[in-house]
Formats: structure tokens, sequence, C-alpha cells
């Protein structure tokens, strides 16, 4: 079909779309999460199926979950004031509750907890970065976890093709 050969043809643009996506799955917002969640594992399957550079989607996944959740550390740290701010902080009290209560117990390892957790998903960052934490610690974790994000969320589409192949 043309979309699998434009998909095919635009390897690179396809996993800037993919990191976009990852990226967007930050926003502690449940229409922008779920819908960029499901459209990286399904764009990240399609390349994956049709023989794509698993490296290029794993790391472009990464790469945007990452950088998302610099982001919202950086809007917690600096700019929870703002209208930037108020629009990612919007989320009920009770999951800022429940955010920081992980983060809490768990500490940077909450953020890889919160990564397969749905609605705490970028609140676990935005309070981290309104709270005390070492910017380069949470910088370093939030490298890990991401790459263990994109991987688990790729692997059905890795298992898919082996089994395929």
């Amino acid at each position: 079909s043309e979309i699998m050969a434009f998909i095919a043809a635009h390897e690179i643009l396809v996993a800037v779309a993919l990191a976009v996506l990852a990226f967007a799955a930050t926003v502690p917002k449940a229409l922008i999460y779920a819908p960029a969640l499901l459209l990286f594992m399904g764009l990240g399957a399609v390349l994956i199926l049709m023989h794509g550079n698993v490296l290029l989607v794993w790391f472009a996944g990464a790469a945007g979950a990452a950088l998302g959740d610099v982001f919202a550390y950086i809007v917690g740290k600096y700019r929870s004031d703002t209208k930037a701010g108020s629009m990612l902080m919007t989320a009920a009290p009770a999951d800022h509750a429940e955010a920081r209560d992980l983060i809490a117990r768990r500490g940077l390892a909450s953020l890889v907890i919160s990564k397969l957790q749905g609605v705490s998903r970028g609140l676990v960052p935005l309070e981290f970065g309104a709270g005390a934490g070492s910017a380069a610690s949470f910088t370093a974790v939030s490298i890990i976890s991401a790459l263990i994000w994109s991987a688990l969320y790729l692997l059905p589409a890795l298992v898919a093709r082996a089994l395929i192949a």
C-alpha cells in the first residue's frame, strides 16, 4: 500500500514522529496521553514489522520520552505559576498527591514505575521538578527509564516480528 511504501521510504521521518508521540505521552492529560501512546505503539509496530531499524525506533521513543520528562521537570521547577505550567498541573489534586507519595516511597525509581501507570506518567516528573530533586540525577534516571519504557511498549512488535520471520 502507499502508506507502507511511505513509511519504508521515510524511516527517519517516522522516527521523528515516534519521538514526538513519546514526548506527548508525557503530558499529564488523559486526552493526549492515551492517543499518543496508542499511536506510538502502532506506528512503532508498523516500522518494526516492516523490518525497519529496531534501534532507531527504540531510541526515538526513548528520546521523546526522556525529553518529555525533562520538559515536565522544568515546568514543575520553574514554570508552575505560568499558563503552560498551570495547563500541565490541572490534574486532580489526588493525582498530584499520588505522584508525590510515589516519589516519597520510591525516590528516583518512581520514574520507571510512573511510566507504566498512566495518570501519574507525566505528574511524577512534574512533581520531581516542583520538589528539591537533583536535575542531574533526575535526567540520568529519566534516560534509563525512557529506554525501558520504549522497549516495553515496542516489545509486542518485536515478538511478532520474530514469530513471523
